[in-house]
């Protein structure tokens, strides 16, 4: 989201994000038929996924609370969700009926070894007519490589300096792997939430009887790029 991703919640049904293809137009004379140039209509749906967890919390921590304990867990568990969701989402997994498909999947990242394959990449991007709020999202092991390669043998620039590769900002993760980076315009990425996330505290014989509760966590998510060309894969590694 930080970068741009669309995220949209509340929602109840199934989200089908339609996107039509290229436009065409045409010149003609002043009383000529106008050419048929409508663009394909496809769509990408987007289905609950369920993201659970449970925790078992003693009832002794709870009677002696005085920082917020229970607050303080659930807050946790909300960084959690999301931490989960973005590993899998900028992973490269296929994706089932039960877990949302990665970026990287079906992709091979393109070995950068200098600015010029930065700006090759960049330039694949706006060929294909892409131009939104571009940002990077990489691996701590790629933005480490980009910092320490100079610009040119003619500058002591470096790629990436004050946290932005030639004017781009550029966000780290250790959910991306290895060396590799992804460029682009990220609102082609939609993150869909069904209701809000579900916390509920279990009191069952057993675990009370055992000296505690369990927090039980459900969250409802799904994600996808929704205009393939929209991003860009690369890799700092030769």
């Amino acid at each position: 989201v930080a970068a741009g991703a669309q995220y949209i919640s509340g929602i109840k049904n199934n989200v089908q994000i339609p996107l039509m293809g290229k436009v065409s137009c045409s010149f003609e004379g002043e009383t000529d038929s106008a050419k048929d140039g409508s663009g394909t209509f496809t769509s990408k749906t987007l289905t609950p996924k369920r993201i659970t967890a449970k925790y078992p919390i003693s009832l002794q921590l709870l009677a002696q609370d005085s920082i917020g304990v229970e607050a303080k867990v659930r807050e946790d568990i909300i960084a959690a969700i999301n931490a989960k969701l973005e590993e899998v989402l900028l992973g490269d997994g296929a994706g089932s009926t039960t877990i949302p498909a990665g970026l990287f999947n079906g992709k091979t990242p393109t070995p950068v070894t200098d600015f010029k394959g930065i700006t090759a990449l960049e330039a694949g991007v706006e060929t294909d007519n892409v131009f939104g709020n571009m940002k990077y999202v990489m691996s701590p092991s790629a933005k480490g490589d980009l910092r320490a390669m100079a610009k040119s043998t003619k500058s002591t620039q470096l790629v990436m300096e004050n946290g932005n590769i030639d004017g781009t900002e550029v966000l780290s993760t250790s959910h991306v792997a290895g060396k590799n980076f992804i460029y682009g315009d990220f609102s082609n990425v939609v993150i869909a939430a069904w209701d809000n996330v579900q916390i509920d505290v279990v009191r069952d014989v057993q675990s009370v009887g055992n000296g505690q509760v369990t927090i039980v966590v459900n969250a409802f998510v799904d994600g996808a790029l929704i205009r393939p060309e929209a991003l860009a894969f690369g890799t700092t590694q030769a």
